[in-house]
């Protein structure tokens, strides 16, 4: 992803994400082209505690886990 951003605007300098991680960032390529890399720790912490504890409440209440039909 980061090697075609790179191409496509060769003034870049920063990319940013909001996720915790790097894993989706090229970091070979960041770093041979000197792109800064930045993320975002702990901004999504409350927000997936209260999607996986809305999942749990679903689950109980259906009795069980298993496919989803709308």
């Amino acid at each position: 992803m980061l090697t075609d951003s790179v191409d496509a605007a060769p003034g870049l300098k920063v990319v940013s994400n909001v996720a915790v991680a790097y894993g989706n960032f090229d970091l070979a390529a960041a770093k041979s082209r000197e792109v800064l890399l930045g993320n975002t720790p702990g901004v999504l912490t409350e927000a997936f505690a209260d999607f996986v504890f809305a999942l749990r409440l679903a689950a109980a209440r259906a009795g069980g886990w298993g496919p989803w039909y709308p």
